[in-house]
């Protein structure tokens, strides 16, 4: 904060220039703080402002240096005013006055100071603590002072600004203001006027339903009516006041509970300083008639029969819920037995299908391992390729039989996002291709983008079963079209061949468990039997449908939903 040992001048720019007690020359500048030349030394002390040292001066331009007769230094700068610590060499802020920009410091008879800024006058006592403000409606000129600021012999302070000087005994605008007196000027209750003389009896009587009143007021001083500070508070209906200025001048309440009440109202004076001179007005809202003791009575007598009554509606209550239980343990074990009975029949199902398989193999090794020696290489290699036929037969019905199970013990749960289904159906063809080429069938997809918002795997599973049906129920050289149609809020997909059909009494059956479906397709083709029981299972876990239309000889259309949004 300080340079000693420096003979210079911060800066030629002098604001100011002021000696101490001891005869020590304070030079304020303009923009390098302040210089001060020590009778004592051959050295300038130097003062800056330093932005991490809240013990420097708050900016470097000082506009005025005071020494106070009891030898106290003050400094005004653009960001508030400093006391100089003479101990420890160094300032101390004055935190009030931050936001001002200080233009001249005088101190009066009381040893109070008094100090000119761009925003009114400041007088403060010997400490630097902030007593009053001064402004233009209080007679100043203009808020915005100069430099210009002195005290005369006979204890008169004049100050300048840019339109004249003005000049103050600072004795009397010390004094203390009297009390502002303050008066009712209107009430509503409910609403709508009430007729009352509160400024002579201040007190307020009002009915049980007259429980929401706004009551105006305002201070009899009117020189500074607009720029006085009001506060009011419902005792003890609330501790801390309300504020509020004008013309903003009622203390508006509503529902407020029957009982005692003191509306408390306190004004500043023109100085903005509380005198704590307070003005009660006394509220009484009458008890209402739910209240009195015959209703209370009533109240009791009414509430046993209420008990009685709920412990009799109990009463029935929980014979309809044991009846309604009987009822539901009855649903749940006939549920259980289904579940039971279609466990059975499901692995009845897949220990047929897979007997099949597992005995070609059987048969086919035990064939190719005994003969191996007497067959030629494209009898083995017969036998080979049927064997790899059987295990993938056996391994697509593993498969699906894991899925289905997963499926029934929820292990597999949809997680919704944004989709293209064109590039979905696209996969599967791919995928499926081989058999396609083999039937040489011909496949009409879409082309444009079909952007739905469901499970990708799922819907994935869904389409290859189905694309699966139709190639494996379709006509070598025929053909099988995937169409979209779009709604509001649905894409309904459609897959369509121009296979052997299904009648009408199997369409019934295609998504029952334990009713044995699948059938050898065009070319023999031996399927798994659940392909279209976890399309079912799947659909359902999307919330979706599915729909199936056939003709017997003629083909089969399957048409299913996938919503086109989000869903919550």
């Amino acid at each position: 904060m300080t340079q000693p040992g420096n003979d210079c001048l911060t800066s030629r720019l002098t604001n100011c220039i002021t000696e101490d007690q001891q005869g020590n020359i304070w030079i304020g500048t303009t923009e390098k703080g302040i210089n001060v030349l020590s009778i004592d030394a051959d050295t300038i002390a130097h003062y800056y402002h330093q932005p991490w040292n809240p013990n420097s001066l708050p900016d470097n331009y000082v506009a005025c240096i005071f020494c106070s007769r009891n030898g106290t230094i003050w400094a005004g700068t653009h960001q508030g005013i400093v006391r100089y610590d003479k101990k420890h060499k160094q300032f101390e802020r004055i935190s009030q006055t931050g936001d001002f920009q200080i233009k001249g410091i005088q101190e009066d008879s009381l040893q109070q100071l008094w100090i000119t800024t761009n925003d009114g006058l400041l007088l403060s006592d010997s400490t630097g603590n902030i007593l009053r403000r001064f402004y233009e409606y209080h007679g100043l000129p203009n808020n915005d002072l100069s430099k210009a600021i002195c005290r005369l012999h006979n204890g008169n302070i004049v100050i300048g600004s840019m339109y004249g000087f003005s000049l103050f005994d600072p004795e009397v605008l010390s004094r203390p203001l009297p009390s502002q007196k303050i008066m009712l000027t209107d009430i509503q209750v409910n609403g709508s006027a009430f007729p009352a003389n509160l400024n002579k009896e201040w007190k307020l009587n009002l009915k049980a339903e007259e429980n929401s009143f706004e009551i105006d007021f305002a201070a009899t001083d009117y020189a500074y009516s607009p720029y006085l500070k009001y506060r009011y508070r419902l005792v003890p209906f609330e501790k801390k006041w309300n504020y509020t200025t004008p013309p903003l001048l009622s203390a508006k309440y509503t529902n407020i509970p029957f009982g005692k009440y003191w509306l408390e109202i306190e004004v500043t004076n023109g100085y903005g300083e509380w005198n704590n001179q307070t003005a009660k007005l006394f509220i009484h809202i009458a008890t209402p008639w739910y209240y009195s003791w015959w209703f209370i009575i009533l109240l009791i007598g009414s509430g046993i029969l209420a008990i009685w009554g709920i412990i009799r509606f109990r009463e029935r209550q929980l014979r309809n819920e044991n009846e309604q239980l009987e009822a539901l343990v009855k649903e749940r074990t006939e549920k259980l037995y289904r579940i039971m009975e279609n466990k059975n029949k499901f692995f009845n199902i897949v220990s047929h299908d897979l007997k099949s398989p597992l005995n070609h193999l059987n048969v086919l090794s035990a064939t190719l391992l005994e003969g191996y020696n007497d067959l030629n290489d494209e009898e083995k290699l017969q036998k080979i390729q049927m064997i790899c036929k059987s295990s993938h037969q056996g391994k697509a019905l593993l498969d699906n039989l894991q899925l289905w199970v997963l499926s029934q013990k929820e292990m597999i749960r949809p997680v919704f996002r944004q989709t293209n289904l064109t590039d979905e159906i696209e996969a599967v063809i791919q995928l499926l291709n081989p058999n396609i080429q083999k039937k040489e069938l011909t496949i009409i997809a879409p082309s444009q983008p079909i952007i739905v918002y469901t499970d990708k795997n799922m819907v994935s599973t869904i389409l290859r079963n189905l694309i699966a049906n139709a190639i494996k129920y379709s006509y070598r050289k025929g053909y099988i079209h995937i169409s979209a149609k779009e709604d509001k809020d649905y894409w309904y997909i459609s897959i369509e061949d121009c296979g052997t059909g299904i009648s009408p009494e199997r369409i019934e059956k295609l998504f029952q468990i334990g009713t044995k479906v699948s059938s050898l397709g065009t070319e023999k083709e031996e399927g798994t039997g659940l392909g279209l029981l976890i399309v079912s299972e799947f659909i359902n876990r999307l919330e979706e449908n599915i729909q199936v239309k056939s003709t017997k000889g003629k083909g089969s259309i399957f048409t299913f939903t996938l919503h086109k949004t989000f869903r919550k």
